[in-house]
């Protein structure tokens, strides 16, 4: 089962990489399914939708339950979540308006109705936010003496500490005598990094007033620390006072604060370059220039200034998206950064924090990880099981069995510094041959990949990457040993030398770091037949041969949609014999047509169907008649809810499946993922009981066949106040 080794880039079996068009023809069949009719209303709106996940962020933020150190966090998870879903998918809605498409969305409304809806529900949240969830953390941080000034304590002129000139003066003075020039053109302003508007009162309006713009430093922290405890000077009010003077009527300087939000999408065309790497490269390099989609100023800046900047910062002229206008205006109170509130997070109080947690391991110490394996499969569940004695230590024994030959990994993200990299490096120089595909096109983390990438092919390990249409989402590792003892010691054996594939199959990233934020499962198992399927895929990702075939395991873009629908099918039709039935799901998102086609008809049948989504939900749950046994919790808290289990009732013998993949058409129809069954009785006991625990959660919420998610236990200290309205789904018309 040895590969032959080919050493520096290689990437999917296109015919511009390996020759072998055989992979991207069959994914291409695949993707290709048909049209199903669903009832105008049925479909959620995919975009609200995951501002509904925003907004539950919020109420994590507002709830007086929650450490207080941990809803600052969430401030700055739901500044983050925001930012992003400019970045992706309201660029993306901007760009298709531009380029004149007309494509409507799963709820049937066009781009430019897409972009209305996401405006008017942006301003909601941010008016919920800055209103209400801001005031109530400075508040509950002052009272335990955690003191901003201009955020929960006023600025005072004058007092002497927070002015002070040698908290920041020579930076200061660096960055303004090197900006501080009048007219010329507008400078480039940096994505999500907040600037001053820096004008001089000498004349009316216009450029030639302008004598700067200035960004604020990013590689220093937002908040100055002071004297006197847990006291904190923003960086933009120091650099405010330096070079702000009193009277902008008298000849003054006065300086405004604004933010821009960027389009953060790659553009990378199904006909890109031969070098996927080059057209990463391009793209990368491409970003920082991105059309401005959001811009958010200080609500004193007068109009003069925001009439400057919607001016300045708009690309449409250059046909790189459409005009700004008002509608992209967002005038918002300090912190104009919301992100900067995981700075307060970080601060060292164990019991203004969720209580720590201590990991384990499923694995023995006495036995190596591939000779427990065969004996029974391990089920990993992060973060209560630790990813250094889990999925490392099984690289680490791989790398240093001499009767290991191959070891194939996906890398979607993964930590900085990675002790996985560095296992796979170590493994190679061992001699074996390490293939690792690394998947270039993670949103935001390109970047950090590309850098991993050259960092193994420096040491001469075979790399591979995706091709420019498809993306390798799975989180797999499979590892190849030679059956009976070393070569050394074959004399004393008379067992056949064949080979043996050792698995990992998980729903998370190889990375350490977020396996203690997230729950995750991952599967470790010996099994054959799982384990020549999976080295298969690996093989034809790696264009050493070609399979669109698989039984044992749930692949996309081949099987996985068909499978599942099948699945539902089978449970639709025990229902209409009388036979037990039941579909349960734990998901990140639900938003592919033909999978809610198939629920609800499964629903319509007798079915009983409960979902745990975190995310997107387009699936409206019980509407009478129609998905009337239909129910969705989602789940939100101290962990972000990241497992992927999907259980089938069966007729009585249930089939438990875990995976990488969510129930949307990217993951179905345009990435590379991975599900496998669950067998083992105890660990098909463990999933059930992460399914019972999310369904009883007195903390979740339910979504309503009126599209509005709602809480089921709402703190009463701030519930006259609650905003369910603000968690509908539903687009107007």
């Amino acid at each position: 089962m040895t590969a032959d080794h080919h050493p520096g880039p290689a990437g999917l079996p296109s015919s511009d990489r390996n020759g072998n068009t055989g992979f991207l023809e069959a994914w291409a069949k695949a993707a290709a399914t048909p049209p199903v009719r669903i009832p105008r209303g049925m479909m959620l709106n995919m975009e609200l939708s995951q501002l509904a996940f925003a907004e539950r962020v919020l109420e994590l933020a507002d709830d007086p339950r929650t450490p207080l150190l941990e809803r600052a966090r969430f401030v700055a998870i739901f500044g983050t979540i925001l930012d992003e879903f400019f970045m992706t998918r309201v660029a993306g809605f901007r760009r298709q308006v531009a380029e004149g498409r007309r494509k409507r969305t799963l709820d049937g409304i066009l781009p430019e109705e897409q972009l209305s809806v996401i405006t008017r529900r942006t301003r909601e949240l941010l008016d919920h936010v800055h209103d209400r969830v801001v005031p109530h953390l400075m508040t509950d941080l002052l009272g335990i003496g955690i003191e901003i000034a201009g955020w929960n304590v006023p600025l005072r002129s004058g007092s002497g500490d927070w002015s002070d000139p040698h908290l920041y003066a020579d930076r200061i003075r660096e960055m303004a005598s090197a900006s501080l020039q009048p007219g010329g053109p507008f400078p480039h302003v940096r994505n999500l990094r907040p600037a001053f508007l820096i004008r001089s009162g000498k004349s009316e309006a216009g450029m030639s007033d302008v004598m700067a713009v200035l960004e604020l430093p990013g590689d220093q922290p937002r908040l100055l620390p002071l004297p006197g405890g847990h006291r904190f000077m923003p960086v933009e009010e120091v650099m405010r006072a330096s070079f702000q003077t009193p009277s902008e009527a008298a000849g003054g300087r006065k300086a405004f604060l604004f933010r821009v939000v960027r389009g953060g999408n790659l553009l990378i065309s199904t006909g890109a370059p031969d070098d996927i790497l080059e057209a990463i490269a391009e793209n990368l390099a491409m970003r920082p220039f991105q059309p401005v989609v959001r811009l958010e100023v200080e609500p004193l800046m007068p109009e003069w200034g925001r009439t400057l900047l919607l001016q300045q910062l708009d690309s449409s002229a250059w046909g790189r998206g459409i005009a700004l206008g008002e509608e992209d205006l967002y005038p918002r109170a300090a912190p104009i950064d919301l992100n900067r509130f995981s700075e307060i997070a970080a601060l060292p109080a164990a019991d203004l924090h969720f209580p720590s947690r201590r990991s384990r391991s499923p694995l023995v110490r006495e036995a190596s990880v591939m000779d427990q394996l065969d004996e029974r499969d391990a089920l990993i569940r992060f973060p209560s099981h630790s990813f250094s004695q889990t999925v490392d230590r099984f690289l680490r024994e791989a790398g240093d069995d001499p009767r290991v030959e191959e070891i194939w990994v996906t890398l979607y993200r993964t930590n900085h510094p990675s002790r996985t990299v560095r296992l796979l490096r170590r493994a190679h120089r061992r001699g074996k041959v390490v293939t690792v595909l690394v998947e270039v096109k993670a949103s935001f983390d390109e970047k950090q990949n590309l850098a991993w990438a050259k960092v193994l092919e420096a040491d001469g390990i075979r790399v591979l990457y995706g091709s420019p249409s498809l993306k390798v989402h799975a989180k797999i590792a499979c590892v190849v040993r030679r059956e009976g003892s070393s070569p050394g010691d074959q004399k004393d054996t008379g067992r056949d030398a064949g080979h043996r594939v050792y698995c990992y199959i998980g729903t998370g990233n190889l990375n350490a770091v977020t396996s203690r934020a997230y729950t995750d499962l991952g599967l470790l198992t010996a099994d054959q037949r799982v384990g020549r399927e999976l080295h298969t895929l690996f093989r034809t990702l790696a264009g050493d041969e070609s399979s669109e075939r698989y039984e044992s395991l749930l692949v996309a873009p081949f099987n996985l949609r068909g499978e599942i629908i099948r699945l539902i099918n089978r449970e639709a039709e025990n229902a209409r014999t009388g036979g037990p039935s039941g579909i349960t799901a734990k998901l990140n998102g639900l938003a592919d047509r033909q999978v809610i086609d198939a629920l609800y008809r499964a629903d319509q049948a007798g079915v009983p169907i409960n979902l745990l989504v975190r995310g997107i939900c387009s699936l409206r749950p019980g509407v009478p008649g129609f998905s009337g046994r239909t129910r969705v919790v989602a789940l939100a808290g101290a962990l972000l809810e990241h497992a992927r289990i999907l259980r089938f009732e069966n007729a009585g013998s249930p089939e438990l499946f875990i995976g990488s993949a969510d129930l949307r058409g990217r993951n179905l129809s345009r990435r590379v993922e991975v599900m496998t069954r669950v067998t083992d009785p105890g660990h098909q006991e463990t999933l059930n009981g992460i399914l019972r625990e999310g369904f009883s959660d007195p903390d979740a919420w339910e979504l309503g066949e009126d599209g509005c998610y709602h809480r089921r236990c709402i703190p009463e200290e701030r519930s006259a106040a609650g905003f369910s309205t603000l968690a509908s789904v539903s687009a107007p018309g």
